[in-house]
């Protein structure tokens, strides 16, 4: 939560200028909406007692005036408030998309890493700019309004005002009874929506799956069911509201009842002109709509304050520190060594126990194992994805924890077994990690890969976009372009995990051949299952129960 409220406060004084102007401007609205009362009085108390043409003739300019001046002021203020609100839910999004990015991976590798976040970036920063300066500005409007409305209205008749006032403070009070129930509600209906649209995300992402196993029906079922249930907590959350709103709104006109009678005994017994009474009828909302204003305003504000919540939930988690680190610079042609690595899972499964390895500089290796033997694991914590990993792994003769993320992995090219292919161009994408890589470079890994005929083939067509996930092309097109994006990467370590799942023993050969011969000066890891295949590798290393075989093998380097 703290996270959360330094963020809003930074980003609200970084154009308090503006936020100083709308409340100069709530202020001058709020006596311009209730100064007219006054002339209101004036001009039907002159009416009644045949007073002058000129006289009622100026009034009714001043008031004029001052309603095209209220007309006014309300515009520039909504004009102004949209604007800072605009630029406040841009900021605080970006920021919050910045904090999403640093995140650690176990974050990212979850359900709500995966799929919820879309909707807290969305809704939760509308609600939450909402949360913060509109509250605010509502506040000092309100107060305004009410001192303004109070001090003319006494100035007309003051039993009338002492009347209005208690009950209404009376009925406000109940208002807070209602907070609890409207939260939680708000809470109910943004979850069924994060659940919602979580199903769209992953109906569209494995459409492939779905239609192979003929399941689009069940698949519509379980979104129907899920939209229902968003609209029901829609309409639980609504109706709940309107029931509360409607019973206070009632309350209300009775009391209006009561002084519209009261305010006719007073005229009748001559403590109060028609012209007052008239005027209080007519702005009786100024002592009114402030009360029954607090009412709306109290349950948004707990319904907008889930969205503030669960910003706060994502703010608190800590982020990476990518930029920190006793040694900021990695030296060329370093020794990598493991030395006693253990590695657990959170839930207690050992994954590493003790692993021993060194890899020297342009080494060229496999590591194999059995599905969840660790093999990716152990490539990770070299990354530095994680560092709850006892023993010892360092690079150049310094362990991992001591030098900067961020030149830990600009110096490793990795390609992980799970990958995506961004929406975009295949340029794009292979450049992706190496903007300045030069065009004799790009042609050179397009060969390398046979990508040349897909790249022609998508130039000529009139949309070269790959889609999201790379919804156009095969499985093999998408391991391959993914591979160019790697190898395009100017890197010492090349870390290739599975990377040739999809394509079959003929080109796997080759293409490792090609691989090697390109990045004949550079260390090179393949994780691979199917090691049979690798030719030209200095050592294959296989990882059982956490430790490391060695296989050596004759090769021509």
């Amino acid at each position: 939560m703290i996270s959360a409220i330094k963020l809003f406060r930074h980003e609200i004084l970084s154009r308090k200028w503006i936020l100083l102007a709308l409340v100069l401007i709530v202020i001058l609205v709020s006596f311009v909406q209730v100064f007219p009362i006054t002339i209101m009085r004036r001009i039907i108390d002159s009416a009644v007692s045949s007073g002058e043409h000129s006289q009622l003739l100026k009034m009714g300019l001043i008031f004029v005036l001052l309603q095209v001046l209220n007309v006014l002021l309300k515009y520039l203020f909504q004009t102004t408030n949209k604007t800072y609100n605009v630029h406040l839910e841009h900021r605080i999004r970006s920021r919050l998309f910045s904090h999403i990015m640093l995140l650690p991976l176990a974050f990212h590798r979850s359900r709500k890493g995966r799929n919820e976040l879309f909707v807290d970036l969305n809704d939760s920063t509308m609600m939450s700019a909402s949360f913060v300066v509109e509250p605010i500005l509502y506040i000092i409007e309100t107060v305004l309004i009410f001192a303004f409305g109070f001090y003319f209205i006494w100035q007309i008749d003051p039993l009338l005002t002492v009347v209005v006032v208690p009950i209404g403070g009376a009925i406000t009070a109940t208002v807070l009874l209602t907070g609890k129930k409207v939260k939680s509600l708000a809470s109910y209906e943004l979850e069924s929506k994060s659940a919602l649209f979580t199903c769209l995300l992953e109906s569209v992402r494995g459409i492939y799956p779905v239609k192979l196993a003929v399941r689009e029906h069940l698949q519509s079922e379980v979104f129907k069911t899920l939209s229902k249930k968003y609209g029901t907590s829609a309409t639980q959350a609504f109706n709940y509201q309107a029931r509360t709103q409607a019973l206070h709104t009632f309350t209300f006109m009775l009391l209006i009842g009561v002084v519209l009678v009261l305010g006719a005994f007073r005229v009748q017994a001559g403590h109060l002109t028609i012209g007052g009474l008239t005027s209080i009828m007519m702005y009786n909302h100024l002592l009114v709509d402030p009360i029954l204003g607090f009412f709306t305003f109290y349950q948004s504000y707990k319904s907008i304050s889930v969205g503030f919540s669960r910003i706060s939930r994502i703010l608190d988690i800590r982020p990476e520190e990518l930029y920190t680190g006793l040694i900021p610079e990695i030296e060329s042609g370093f020794r990598i060594d493991f030395r006693d690595v253990h590695f657990s899972y959170p839930s207690g499964d050992a994954v590493l126990a003790g692993i021993d390895l060194n890899i020297e500089p342009g080494e060229k290796l496999v590591i194999t194992g059995d599905n969840g033997s660790g093999k990716s694991t152990l490539l990770q914590l070299l990354i530095g994805y994680s560092d709850r990993y006892s023993g010892s792994i360092r690079v150049g003769g310094v362990e991992v924890k001591d030098y900067m993320k961020s030149s830990l992995r600009n110096s490793i090219s990795y390609m992980p077994q799970s990958y995506y292919i961004f929406d975009g161009t295949i340029e794009q994408n292979i450049k992706l990690f190496n903007p300045d890589l030069s065009d004799r470079k790009y042609t050179e890994i397009l060969r390398l890969l046979d990508l040349q005929d897909l790249v022609e083939e998508l130039d000529n067509n009139s949309d070269r976009e790959l889609g999201q996930d790379g919804i156009g092309l095969s499985a093999g097109q998408c391991q391959r372009v993914v591979l160019a994006r790697t190898l395009a990467k100017d890197a010492d370590i090349y870390i290739l995990d599975e990377f040739n799942a999809h394509l079959d023993a003929k080109i796997n050969k080759a293409l490792y051949e090609r691989i090697i011969g390109y990045l004949s000066d550079r260390t090179v890891i393949f994780v691979e299952h199917k090691y049979e295949l690798i030719s030209h590798v200095n050592r294959i290393i296989k990882i059982n129960e956490g430790q490391v075989a060695e296989i050596s093998i004759q090769c021509e380097m």
